[in-house]
């Protein structure tokens, strides 16, 4: 798990914690919402990968996962679709584009 995905965890646990048990704690509906969204999001992060996920992460690391040209974190999200597959979150090199005539942008 990187420092980031941690972080928001962290933070997620927290205002779930501060929540809970306080009965007199008035919320308006949009911040009750947003809260159960929260919530919804960290159950769903300690739950880990289904097996479908799992499944396509794998595959997309037998098939993507290049070093140093396209990476794949072994904490990647994997968003499965409707379309019979799915996404998966990688790191892909891009070349600093000063230096290739091919990628500079602007004016030639």
């Amino acid at each position: 798990m990187n420092l980031r995905t941690e972080n928001l965890a962290l933070a997620a646990g927290e205002v779930e914690d501060a929540i809970k048990g306080k009965p007199g704690l008035v919320l308006d509906e949009d911040l009750k919402a947003a809260i159960s969204k929260l919530s919804e999001a960290l159950t769903d992060f300690r739950r880990g990968r289904t097996e479908q996920e799992e499944k396509y992460f794998n595959q997309a690391k037998a098939e993507w996962q290049d070093e140093g040209e396209c990476e794949i974190d072994a904490d990647a999200v994997v968003s499965v679709s409707d379309d019979q597959g799915a996404y998966v979150e990688a790191w892909v090199w891009v070349s600093d584009i000063t230096s290739s005539p091919f990628l500079r942008l602007g004016k030639s």
